[in-house]
C-alpha cells in the first residue's frame, strides 16, 4: 500500500477519486454516478489540490456550455483551501442556473497508507462469520432491523460491501459502507444513529472499514460537505490526510 501511495501525486489522487465517484466516458464526460443503478451525476464537478484541479461536465451538458465552463475551469486557481471557494463560482452558477440546493462544496481526504486506529467499540464487518450472522447480504423479509431504519437504510441493496457496523448493547449504532468503488479507489459513507453520535462509533466503524482486506490495495477516500463539522471532526480524529476542496453542481 505504501508503494501505491508514493507512486501518485495529489493531482493523480483527485483524478482517481473522480473515476471512483463517477462513470466517465473516454472524453472525460460524466456518464452517471458510479453506483449500482448508474443514475444521475452532476452537471459539473471541480476538484482541487495544492498543485492543481480536475474538471468534468455531464454528457447532457451541450458542447457550447461545456466549452464555456471548461474555459473558466482552466483559469481556476488550485481549489485547496478548506474555507475557500472557487474563484469563478458565480460564473459557473450564472451559466448553469442551479437551484440553491444543487450547489455543493466539499472537502476530500485520503487514508494514510499505514493506517491504524485504537478504540474500544464492538464492531462487525462483512466477510466474517459474525458479519454473515447479521444477515445484511440477504433479504430482511418484511422486517428491517430498527438500527438500519434509523440510519435511512430500507433494503439490503442499500449497503455495499465491504462494510463495518458498530454495535451498542447488541444493536446497530453506526455503519460505514462502501458508497463508491472503482478499479483504483473506494470511498466510505458513514451514518450513526442520531442519539448515539459524539461517542466515536462512526470513527471506529470507518477505521475498521479502511482496514478491510478487500480494499487495502486501493486508495481509500473520505469526503464531506464543507459545512459538516461532525464529518470534519471524524476526519481529524482518524488522522486522514486532507487532499483539497471540491465544487459540485447538479
Amino acid at each position: 500500500m505504501t508503494d501505491t501511495h508514493e507512486a501518485f501525486g495529489d493531482t493523480d489522487l483527485i483524478a482517481i477519486q473522480a473515476k471512483t465517484t463517477f462513470v466517465l466516458s473516454a472524453s472525460g464526460r460524466i456518464e452517471s454516478e458510479n453506483k449500482l443503478d448508474l443514475s444521475g451525476g452532476p452537471r459539473l464537478i471541480l476538484a482541487g489540490c495544492e498543485t492543481g484541479n480536475i474538471f468534468h461536465v455531464h454528457r447532457k451538458v451541450d458542447d457550447a456550455m461545456a466549452r464555456a465552463l471548461e474555459a473558466l475551469a482552466a483559469d481556476e486557481p488550485p481549489l485547496f483551501h478548506p474555507q475557500g471557494s472557487p474563484h469563478h463560482l458565480d460564473e459557473y452558477v450564472a451559466l448553469l442556473s442551479p437551484a440553491e440546493e444543487q450547489v455543493g462544496q466539499g472537502l476530500n481526504y485520503v487514508f494514510p497508507p499505514e493506517f491504524t486506529y485504537d478504540h474500544q467499540v464492538t464492531l462487525v464487518t462483512s466477510g466474517t462469520s459474525a458479519g454473515a450472522e447479521m444477515g445484511l447480504a440477504t433479504s430482511f423479509g418484511d422486517v428491517m432491523p430498527s438500527g438500519l431504519k434509523d440510519l435511512g437504510f430500507r433494503d439490503p441493496a442499500d449497503i455495499w460491501e465491504p462494510w463495518c457496523i458498530a454495535l451498542v448493547d447488541g444493536k446497530i449504532a453506526s455503519i460505514a459502507d462502501t458508497v463508491r468503488a472503482g478499479e483504483a479507489g473506494v470511498e466510505v459513507g458513514v451514518d450513526t444513529v442520531p442519539e448515539l453520535r459524539g461517542r466515536g462509533l462512526g470513527s471506529a466503524a470507518t477505521a475498521e472499514w479502511a482496514l478491510h482486506p478487500a480494499i487495502r490495495d486501493r486508495m481509500r477516500f473520505y469526503g464531506q460537505a464543507t459545512s459538516n463539522d461532525s464529518s470534519r471532526r471524524l476526519a481529524e480524529r482518524l488522522g486522514l490526510r486532507y487532499i483539497g476542496a471540491s465544487l459540485r453542481i447538479a
